[in-house]
């Protein structure tokens, strides 16, 4: 792709993505040796199970955030090498309204309007 047509913000995005991707794929690596190392006894809803489980998720919940937040750079990049030069200035305002929890619909009690831990 020509110089001309990149955004600046790309880059750092894509290193993001990058790092993030490389997050993810360290944490389902050290939770497959985990997994392979319990006992046959140890399966979903057993505390030796669980408790690992819960730790990768929580390890992997801001890797998948990064994702959320910086992926719209991909079509960005799609559109362009296509031809197709809009919405280059910033996310699409499906992002924006996710950055902002006051403009997202009301949540039924009991569900909270957060991304998780970062």
């Amino acid at each position: 792709m020509p110089v001309a047509e990149r955004q600046p913000h790309w880059q750092d995005t894509l290193t993001r993505l990058d790092q993030a991707r490389t997050g993810l794929e360290t944490t389902y690596a050290y939770w497959r040796a985990e997994c392979d190392a319990l006992l046959p006894t140890s399966r979903p809803g057993t505390e030796a199970y669980d408790e690992p489980l819960a730790e990768r998720n929580a390890e992997a919940w801001s890797y998948l955030c990064d994702w959320a937040d910086g992926s719209y750079v991909l079509t960005q990049i799609a559109r362009t090498a296509a031809g197709q030069n809009r919405d280059l200035a910033g996310p699409p305002a499906e992002h924006a309204r996710a950055q902002n929890p006051a403009a997202l619909p009301p949540q039924p009690p009991g569900h909270p309007q957060h991304r998780g831990p970062r």
